[in-house]
């Protein structure tokens, strides 16, 4: 089993998620969660190297029509599908859709503030955000025709304080995030209802810190990471593990045990939903103690079959790994507070991994994963101090690409 060479600690709580973040909530437990974009005054228009620009017009989310300067290149190679990203531009951040090979672009929203971490919906017809307003200091989820056919609408309006982003239903239905109790200071599950606006909070039973939701590709069930107390064992204060409860919010079980000094996070199912990977680290520095080492590990959806796939110092995860669409990899991001890389794990069917292989090697901080729909590709961003960028790798270790260059870009998602 590898162990990763990189000793000092990784403190992303606040990172830069570059241009767009630079200020964070007072979330609680695990970490805080970035809710304040600061946008740079002015951004050159976006160009590709080698390519020959184009215009075409298109619906704005506001009531203008805005022309969007796209790019093209003829010898780029064909990717599936279309990629969802943040640009910044004068005093505001937008979302648009872009092709990977560069053919296609559209601004998709035109609203001031700012609209970060979106992600596609399943089946492909929608795209939730997060939208910060500086008018009323908040940030709230948003949802958008991904054709561009309608206008955005606010899908919650009192906004939203600890919100890592938003995650979908497999059946496009509803939005699961977290955020701070109702009258409480610890956080919960909250599911929204994307066509009427209705809003359950699924983890009300419990007192402690719930957060990472992540539902299964086979819409049975929820993972995520709490606090409450083991349903076998004694309850350990301030220990996370990761828990297991019914699509409906009943039947709440933890998967991992729970073991003082541990912390479990950022819960990711496969795509059979047969297994779940996650992080494991210390919270006091002892990395040799029982219940370790610190690292990435994958589960049995039934609690079985733990197994280390990445040995590395203790750390604070940032964002969570992310499956290949075919299961055949997994991605995670690795570093320290000033810099992070991705790197990827190929995953055998009888359950054996390869040693972590590592894919981005640059300056700041590399994360925001998102694998293409045929698993051959995936995007990352590389976050900089004054620098927002969207790259473009293969799993084979092979030099990661700039995908938009002359512009403030990053937060992509690919589509179904």
């Amino acid at each position: 089993m590898m162990k990763f060479t990189k000793s000092r600690n990784l403190r992303f709580i606040c990172l830069a998620l570059g241009l767009l973040l630079t200020a964070c909530s007072a979330g609680t437990g695990e970490e805080s969660t970035p809710a304040v974009p600061t946008i740079i005054a002015t951004v050159p228009a976006p160009t590709v190297a080698s390519s020959t620009v184009t215009t075409s017009t298109v619906t704005a989310a506001t009531t203008t029509t805005a022309t969007i300067t796209g790019t093209t290149s003829s010898s780029g190679p064909a990717y599936p599908g279309k990629i969802v990203y943040t640009r910044a531009e004068q005093n505001s951040a937008d979302l648009y859709v872009m092709t990977a090979d560069r053919q296609y672009q559209m601004r998709l929203t035109n609203t001031p503030g700012a609209s970060f971490q979106p992600r596609w919906s399943p089946d492909g017809q929608s795209i939730a955000y997060l939208h910060y307003e500086a008018a009323g200091n908040s940030t709230n989820i948003w949802l958008v025709d991904a054709a561009g056919g309608a206008e955005p609408r606010a899908l919650t309006t009192d906004g939203v304080k600890t919100a890592e982003g938003v995650f979908w239903s497999p059946d496009s239905h509803y939005l699961l995030y977290q955020d701070v109790q109702t009258g409480g200071e610890s956080q919960d599950l909250y599911r929204l209802d994307v066509a009427t606006g209705d809003i359950v909070n699924m983890t009300a039973d419990s007192p402690q810190r719930d957060g990472s939701p992540a539902w299964s590709p086979d819409g049975q069930s929820i993972a995520f990471a709490s606090d409450r107390p083991s349903t076998t064992t004694v309850a350990i204060t301030g220990t996370a593990s990761i828990w297991v409860m019914a699509a409906d919010g009943t039947g709440a079980t933890n998967l991992t045990p729970q073991a003082s000094g541990w912390q479990h996070a950022k819960p990711v199912w496969s795509p059979d939903s047969r297994q779940v990977a996650f992080y494991r680290w210390r919270t006091d520095g002892v990395a040799d103690a029982a219940g370790g080492p610190a690292g990435i590990w994958v589960i049995n959806a039934d609690g079985s079959g733990e197994r280390l796939l990445g040995e590395f110092p203790e750390w604070q995860a940032s964002d969570p790994p992310v499956w290949s669409p075919d299961g055949k990899w997994l991605a995670f991001d690795y570093g320290n507070a000033d810099d992070t890389d991705v790197w990827v794990v190929a995953m055998q069917p009888d359950g054996a991994a390869s040693e972590p292989l590592q894919i981005s090697d640059l300056p700041g901080g590399e994360k925001h994963i998102s694998w293409s729909p045929d698993a051959q590709t995936f995007i990352f961003t590389n976050f900089q101090p004054n620098q927002l960028d969207l790259y473009i790798a293969q799993p084979d270790g092979s030099t990661p690409e700039p995908l938009i260059e002359g512009a403030a870009s990053g937060f992509g998602d690919w589509s179904p």
